[in-house]
């Protein structure tokens, strides 16, 4: 699979993980946002505890694949919950920031 694929998928994924949350108000978004990031980074991080146990010599490259997907995933949602409350992505960023997770 190349690159661009493994992006489409990504962007196909979050669009249905927000597409039930579009209607709500812009804490649940970006909630829902946060819920995501918390979600992707568990999975992986299981990934990577599982490939370290293992001593896999894939570990490096999955390593520096995982931190490209983490920032891209980490864009994507930014852009799209500034998309979605109609404002610019650095608003949302600092909306996040300040914002109390769950």
């Amino acid at each position: 699979m190349k690159l661009e694929e493994w992006c489409q998928w990504i962007d196909l994924v979050l669009n249905d993980l927000f597409k039930s949350y579009l209607n709500l108000s812009e804490d649940k978004l970006i909630k829902r946002g946060k819920q995501i990031l918390l979600n992707w980074s568990y999975y992986s991080s299981m990934i990577i505890r599982d490939l370290t146990l293992r001593s896999a010599s894939s570990f490096g490259s999955f390593h520096l694949i995982r931190l490209l997907f983490d920032e891209y995933l980490y864009y994507l949602i930014e852009h799209k919950l500034a998309e979605y409350i109609q404002t610019t992505s650095i608003a949302v960023t600092t909306q996040v920031k300040n914002f109390i997770f769950i």
